[in-house]
């Protein structure tokens, strides 16, 4: 699935778990909106929801706990 196909979705879920994904979440929730990491482009979707395990989401710098 590309980035334009990402954007143009109503509705996206990323689903994490594990803390070898830690730093793709950091860089891609964290980090800046960049091509050389296409899943940061969530970022600018309206309706995402990410799903995170503890492990997951060790490297991002704040929680929402929802």
């Amino acid at each position: 699935m590309g980035i334009a196909d990402l954007l143009d979705s109503r509705r996206v879920v990323l689903l994490a778990t594990g803390a070898h994904k830690a730093p793709i979440v950091a860089r891609a929730l964290g980090g800046a909106v960049d091509a050389s990491c296409p899943a940061s482009f969530l970022q600018l979707h309206l309706d995402t929801t990410v799903l995170l395990d503890a492990a997951a989401a060790s490297r991002l710098s704040v929680l929402d706990r929802e």
